[in-house]
């Protein structure tokens, strides 16, 4: 399971996989593990999209779901992610997504 450290970065991140119309990532999240390297390659490359986005609403001065500092809250989700990627043995291909970014 994704164990995230606050409540709120699941919140986030299902908003923007919404925003961003990612129903794939959507159903990971739902079901709250990865479950194949397609899975994981799909919910890397929407991480680094889902940060160009919170750039574009922290310019707005928007807040989603509590966070109005989303720069501190894509780190976080950040620290959170890359730890489920190291646990189920994907972290080379967060590495290669993030080599991308």
């Amino acid at each position: 399971m994704i164990h995230y450290k606050y409540p709120e970065e699941k919140e986030v991140l299902l908003h923007y996989a919404k925003t961003l119309k990612n129903i794939n990532v959507e159903e990971i999240l739902q079901k709250g593990y990865l479950q194949s390297a397609e899975a994981a390659r799909e919910l890397a490359r929407f991480f680094w999209k889902m940060v160009d986005q919170t750039v574009i609403d922290s310019e707005k001065n928007l807040a989603i779901a509590g966070y109005k500092n989303l720069k501190s809250c894509c780190e976080d989700v950040m620290q959170t992610l890359r730890s489920h990627f190291v646990a189920t043995g994907y972290i080379a291909i967060w590495e290669d997504e993030s080599d991308k970014a």
